[in-house]
């Protein structure tokens, strides 16, 4: 979509903007030709793809794909385990996460980092008791 708005000249500038929900009940963003200063901070790296099928932005649920191998090592780092509810799942206490390290990862020789808020998202789960974050 972004690429047949570009080649219209329909967008002020050829890029899109994602924020994630937080929680199930926030709503998140999706700007395309734009962004919300309001929701980073520093400055844009452009990362050429070399494939249009490199990324598909998922704007219904607040997630962020990894390779199985990667979501292993993260989740032992981190100590999530897996949900009963849903297994495909990893679940914290969500009063850990002020306890839990920052990731980051290297893309294209650039680092991005993203907090604990960033990775695990809150769901409510009243056979829970309460709320459990997702990671």
């Amino acid at each position: 979509m972004l690429e047949l708005l570009a080649n219209r000249a329909l967008l002020d500038e050829n890029i899109f903007s994602l924020e994630l929900l937080r929680t199930v009940k926030d709503q998140g963003e999706f700007f395309l030709g734009a962004t919300n200063p309001d929701c980073y901070t520093g400055g844009f790296v452009m990362i050429e793809l070399p494939n249009d099928s490199d990324v598909a932005p998922l704007l219904k649920e607040p997630l962020i794909v990894l390779l199985r191998e990667l979501v292993e090592i993260i989740t032992n780092i981190i100590g999530a385990k897996k949900w009963l509810v849903y297994p495909e799942f990893n679940r914290i206490q969500c009063d850990t996460r002020a306890y839990l390290p920052e990731l980051t990862s290297n893309v294209s020789g650039y680092n991005f980092t993203i907090d604990t808020f960033g990775y695990a998202s809150n769901v409510e789960a009243p056979y829970n008791n309460g709320t459990s974050c997702l990671v």
